[in-house]
């Protein structure tokens, strides 16, 4: 392969990928190589080989394999997301919603939940080993818990009133999220099968949407109305040194950066 072909007008390219598949037997065999085009020292930056057996989605699972090592390689560490799952909401007939999922390119939709009921707020443990989600049905709404490895609903604690708004502690060893069993929507924090609930916010108005800060585990940013419009809020993980981050407007649905320093967070003004 020439090199300087890229590096050089009309290509101009800086990287350059590319690979080779064969298959023997039952073996897929799958080589993927990238090259800095510009360095004429030692372009070869990466440089894989994998094996499965031949079948077309393998064949997608290398090619995401391949993607992610080129994002790890070159963004310094950072992860891709090429080998990542979406989970979705989508209608299942009248008055029914099930957690669907599908490759990060919309490939492979297939259906994750059978609830026959409104299944909504799909949110997935750090190992990718449970699904907690929000269910409405006729016995009220209530977290529910799904394990991939065993493929069937496991068990959660329900607790009375409206239990909603879960959310995964960045190690998996934690959920937070808001419930009404003392007759206002509270922020509680529970081991990761629901068991040894700690409310961790008291205050008139509904305390909704907790997240947990990723890089410490220690903050959790939430939405509370406690003041009138919903706003954004931080607090310690045990419920301490809440600091209201918002004042104008209706702002809800805070994100953290990776990196736990910034939030992201809809926001309309209110006339």
């Amino acid at each position: 392969m020439r090199l300087d072909a890229w590096a050089n007008p009309p290509a101009n390219a800086a990287m350059v990928a590319f690979g080779n598949m064969n298959v023997t037997g039952q073996d897929m065999n799958v080589y993927g190589w990238l090259f800095d085009v510009k360095n004429t020292t030692s372009p070869q930056v990466l440089g894989k080989q994998y094996r499965e057996e031949p079948t077309t989605d393998n064949a997608r699972l290398i090619a995401h394999k391949f993607a992610d090592e080129i994002i790890f390689r070159l963004g310094g560490g950072i992860p891709g997301i090429a080998e990542t799952k979406i989970y979705f909401v989508r209608a299942a007939g009248p008055g029914r919603k099930e957690i669907w999922q599908m490759d990060y390119d919309g490939v492979g939709q297939k259906p994750v939940t059978q609830t026959s009921g409104i299944a909504l707020s799909p949110r997935v443990a750090p190992d990718n080993a449970r699904l907690a989600f929000v269910q409405v049905g006729t016995s009220g709404t209530q977290i529910m818990m799904y394990s991939f490895d065993l493929g069937r609903l496991v068990s959660f604690p329900r607790f009375s009133g409206t239990t909603i708004s879960p959310a995964w502690s960045s190690d998996g060893t934690k959920l937070a999220f808001s419930s009404s069993r003392t007759g206002d929507p509270e922020i509680y924090v529970s081991d990761g099968n629901g068991t040894d609930p700690r409310r961790i916010t008291e205050a008139k108005g509904p305390d909704v949407s907790p997240t947990w800060n990723p890089k410490t585990n220690a903050q959790i940013a939430f939405v509370s109305g406690r003041t009138g419009l919903p706003q954004i809020y931080t607090m310690e993980a045990d419920g301490t040194n809440v600091q209201r981050m918002t004042d104008t407007g209706y702002a809800v649905s805070p994100s953290w950066s990776p990196n736990g320093q910034f939030l992201a967070f809809s926001w309309r003004a209110h006339a």
